[in-house]
């Protein structure tokens, strides 16, 4: 019925550092598990831990193996071999306890360094090796070629475009139509002056002068074919002055295409040289394993604090118990009487100084709330006369008048 002693203060400094810890071991782990060793069709890709130390590759070779070696054939008695395997208790030995091999891992061989610290081996098959190596040299190869031309280029690329070499902007000059014009009309000229004399001759030998209607007529049939002539010929001379005109456009413009030609094309091979494919990586693509598993952890200021607030709370119980069975007891007081309890579980200090006269001990004793009292143990008195003993609340009193005190 004493009340219960208060729970000890937890130790939150301590549990704070430890879970820091535990945080540390927890980001240690989801970084190993987001960062598995790969084995595919590409190659193999490993991860090991300890950057800026070395790497034991005389053991690893030696433990891997072992680990592709018959079982049969593993050596027990080779003492650098032997340390090596007592030393990595995870890699492929078989021992005395179990004849499971384990891959070797690269981790657990590398000396000093960070621990914290991961590395990434990637290691192409031989046949994927191959094709890396040429096609870098094919790169290779297409960039020293982008490098002659843009070399080439260092005497193009800034200079003005010069046009001098082209033919000259064609002009609407009249020239070309003149010419043909003077071409198919020197011939009519000719003719109608020899046509005009002629008719002219005609006319007089016939009696018919200059001045009248028949000879004005007669003339001017000769000066209506000299201009159809004329109207033809100026036709003939616009069609081919535009003709001209075409052909001396396209000549510059073939021309002028041929020179930005030779100043575009080395740009356009050193383009086409840059934009090729890059060399590519087969192990950047996803592989498909579980990048997001992390692990938790553990909780243990969470459960620190649960634990304080447990004990807490037991002792809140504990305390409200043992009020209400001494309020229960006091309050029995006179009205208990002659009852009087004498259960062993409320008493102390018990010390035999008698016999009662229905052959039972007498005793003296403390209860567990301090006050001294003598008298006879519940148990002995149910053993000789049970009807004078009464339980209550849980607890054993006796009735000293029916024994006779």
């Amino acid at each position: 019925m004493c009340a219960p002693s208060a729970p000890a203060t937890p130790d939150y400094a301590g549990a704070a550092t430890a879970q820091g810890e535990a945080n540390i071991d927890a980001a240690r782990a989801t970084a190993k598990l987001s960062n598995p060793n790969v084995i595919n069709p590409y190659g193999t890709q490993t991860v090991t831990y300890g950057a800026g130390g070395t790497f034991d590759q005389a053991g690893y070779d030696k433990a891997m193996a072992t680990y592709n070696a018959p079982q049969a054939s593993v050596p027990t008695d080779d003492g650098t071999l032997s340390n090596i395997l007592r030393t990595f208790g995870t890699l492929g030995q078989v021992n005395d306890s179990s004849t499971a091999r384990v891959m070797p891992n690269r981790a657990d061989f590398m000396i000093g360094g960070d621990p914290d610290v991961g590395t990434v081996t990637q290691t192409f098959s031989p046949e994927q090796q191959a094709l890396h190596e040429k096609s870098t040299q094919t790169k290779g190869l297409l960039s020293d070629l982008g490098i002659t031309g843009a070399t080439a280029l260092q005497g193009v690329v800034g200079k003005e475009l010069d046009l001098s070499g082209a033919p000259a902007a064609p002009t609407s000059s009249g020239r070309t139509r003149d010419d043909v014009i003077n071409a198919m009309m020197s011939r009519v000229n000719t003719d109608t002056t020899n046509q005009r004399d002629q008719r002219n001759s005609d006319l007089i030998a016939a009696g018919i002068r200059p001045g009248t209607a028949a000879y004005d007529t007669a003339m001017d049939q000769i000066d209506r074919q000299y201009n159809d002539a004329r109207q033809s010929a100026i036709t003939a001379g616009g069609a081919e002055a535009s003709r001209d005109f075409g052909m001396d456009s396209q000549a510059r413009k073939d021309s002028i295409a041929e020179i930005l030609a030779q100043r575009q094309t080395p740009l356009n091979e050193i383009n086409a040289l840059m934009s090729g494919s890059q060399v590519s990586n087969p192990f950047a693509s996803n592989l498909g394993y579980q990048a997001g598993a992390s692990a938790q952890p553990a909780p243990i200021m969470k459960a620190t604090e649960l634990m304080e607030q447990a004990g807490q709370n037991r002792y809140a119980q504990g305390v409200g118990q043992s009020n209400a069975t001494k309020s229960g007891l006091f309050s029995l007081g006179s009205a208990a009487l002659p009852l009087m309890f004498s259960d062993r579980r409320l008493k102390r200090n018990i010390t035999r100084i008698g016999t009662h006269s229905l052959g039972i001990g007498l005793y003296e004793w403390n209860y567990l709330w301090g006050e001294h009292s003598t008298g006879v143990m519940a148990d002995e008195v149910r053993a000789v006369m049970p009807q004078a003993v009464t339980n209550i609340g849980g607890f054993d009193a006796v009735d000293y008048a029916m024994l006779g005190r």
